[in-house]
């Protein structure tokens, strides 16, 4: 397999004429510029989040559905339990990021005739998409972009990165669809739970923080309760 730069920035020939449909300023639950749309000749279509510019920080945030055929999936609520009281569109803003959605190319929850498509070439497009109109927006600069999801979609995830090099900077699958998925995924953590006890939630985000490099008072906010300076300041469920 070449793993070159070949795919670095390149574009698909079936989603080069992207058309928007609605771009407006909503409120709720926290102001944001909401961009819908599709590309021409298919069935692929996308829904984007955008903050205003005081609150983007160059990044923009992709989850993937286990299934496809809906682009409001994270932003309708169908995984809030992931990104906690706000949901995705307040997760994302607080953390200095857009959120990205698509429908995977489908509009029913199956393949079709290509299972590419909704494995990681639409999810590639938007993405890409995306960023020619986060810098329409906030200026010529390249977002840095991350691609995660659970059970069918952490399938989707590994699809994405391992054919679209360049595309993203970093993709978290968790929890994938297999047998096997409750004893390696669900049994150890467990067991680290009863070993570590109160202290596991400062642990796992004291690793994602400095992964991630995301300031730890937003994911105070919206993942645990934990005492602190953050938590004080920014109670969970609430915005700074």
């Amino acid at each position: 397999m070449d793993l070159g730069v070949r795919d670095r920035g390149s574009r698909d020939p079936l989603f080069d004429a992207p058309y928007i449909d609605v771009d407006e300023w909503r409120d709720e639950p926290v102001r944001h510029r909401f961009v819908h749309g599709g590309f021409e000749g298919t069935d692929a279509r996308f829904a984007m989040y955008f903050p205003p510019p005081a609150r983007y920080q160059g990044r923009f945030f992709q989850p993937l559905m286990p299934v496809s055929g809906t682009e409001y999936g994270a932003a309708s609520g169908a995984l809030s339990h992931v990104a906690g009281l706000a949901g995705y569109i307040g997760f994302c803003s607080d953390n200095g990021g857009y959120l990205v959605e698509s429908n995977l190319g489908s509009l029913m929850p199956f393949p079709g005739p290509g299972p590419d498509l909704t494995l990681h070439r639409t999810s590639a497009a938007v993405a890409r998409y995306s960023r020619q109109v986060a810098a329409e927006m906030y200026g010529d600069h390249r977002p840095f972009g991350y691609v995660y999801g659970g059970s069918g979609g952490a399938y989707k995830t590994i699809s994405c990165i391992e054919n679209h090099l360049g595309v993203w900077d970093g993709a978290l699958p968790y929890v994938h669809g297999t047998p096997k998925s409750i004893p390696v995924l669900l049994i150890a953590p467990s067991h680290v739970m009863r070993v570590v006890g109160d202290r596991l939630a400062r642990v796992v985000l004291d690793v994602v923080l400095e992964v991630l490099e995301i300031p730890d008072r937003h994911l105070l906010c919206y993942f645990t309760g934990t005492e602190g300076p953050a938590s004080r300041r920014y109670p969970v469920g609430t915005h700074a």
